[in-house]
């Protein structure tokens, strides 16, 4: 999802001129078979306007850095499909499914000391495991995951699957084929040195060298490809795709082939392996996380929330995208 979830149960509502500036995408997929069930965008395109004010349709008043007072949000393509950009927290996911299915279930089980020092932000602190670092979003522990444990493969695998972006590069485009040797290979630069720079980085913190901003892991001292595993720098997916993300955690392994026209064929790719029946532990977590953020009361539903920062070319600045990827289990 990008932009604001209103909570009907809590009738929040927003403000004119602020729902007038954001745009929202929303995609249903049906886990069991990859059908297509729904992809709605706010607002609707105006292609009157688009066909007759081309120029000024997207304008922001670059002299402040801001949106101007008449600026209102558009779309120009179905943005669940089409439009990839950071998912945030929502990646850490994809974090979670890769040590669940290299390590298996011991992957749950294991804790990672986060100090007041290495966080920025709302990070929690303390004694946190797999199950607190999904409920309670922690950046600090995926990164200790994937790093500890060298998870970097394993997370290449479910990219390339996914169809996530890593620095502007896509495995594939429409089909679902192997991904590209081009994408690969700027995956495996984009992670080259992250894990003995995750060992440096404990070993000079642990030794008190590394004081203020120094001892961030989101700090001047942070690998780049750290931000993958909370979703940001040079990572980027649709919503369709993380539909797809939340499908194979259901499914225990099997991520479906998106099927855009309904038919009798239905593909899915073995994704988990021989752990792939420990994304069940991940799909309970997922349940936890929602059972403590939604006033709903739908035990069947699980999901994760994810805020991502993105660059905006068109006033030099910088906006957040609002993410929710989660699924509901059917009773029939």
């Amino acid at each position: 999802l990008f932009g604001p979830v209103t909570d009907p149960a809590r009738r929040i509502r927003l403000r004119p001129e602020v729902r007038d500036r954001v745009r929202v995408s929303a995609v249903v997929l049906d886990a069991d078979n990859g059908a297509l069930l729904a992809s709605a965008n706010y607002p609707v395109p105006d292609y009157d306007r688009m066909r007759s004010r081309p120029s000024d349709y997207n304008r922001y008043d670059d002299r402040k850095g801001k949106v101007g007072k008449d600026f209102k949000a558009y779309t120009d393509m179905d943005l669940g499909l089409s439009f990839a950009s950071h998912p945030g927290s929502s990646a850490k996911v994809m974090s979670a499914m890769s040590g669940l299915i290299q390590l298996g279930d011991s992957a749950s089980r294991q804790v990672f000391k986060v100090e007041a020092p290495q966080i920025v932000g709302a990070d929690p602190t303390g004694l946190i495991d797999m199950r607190a670092a999904i409920v309670r979003s922690s950046n600090c522990y995926f990164i200790n995951l994937v790093n500890k444990n060298n998870l970097y493969p394993t997370l290449e695998s479910i990219y390339g699957y996914t169809g996530v972006s890593i620095n502007g590069l896509s495995p594939y485009r429409i089909t679902y084929a192997e991904a590209t040797p081009e994408w690969r290979a700027s995956v495996t630069r984009g992670y080259a040195g992250a894990t003995s720079t995750y060992d440096r980085y404990c070993r000079d913190y642990k030794a008190g060298k590394l004081k203020g901003k120094d001892a961030q892991m989101k700090g001047r001292h942070a690998h780049p490809a750290w931000m993958w595993e909370w979703g940001q720098g040079g990572l980027d997916a649709t919503p369709l795709a993380m539909a797809r993300v939340v499908s194979t955690v259901v499914n225990e392994g099997k991520m479906p082939v998106t099927r855009f026209l309904m038919s009798d064929s239905v593909k899915l790719i073995d994704v988990g392996g021989k752990n792939a029946h420990s994304l069940r532990i991940l799909k309970e977590y997922m349940k936890a996380e929602s059972s403590e953020h939604s006033h709903m009361g739908m035990p069947q539903m699980g999901g994760k929330t994810g805020t991502a920062k993105r660059v905006d070319s068109t006033n030099g600045g910088t906006c957040n995208d609002a993410w929710y990827v989660c699924f509901y289990e059917a009773s029939n």
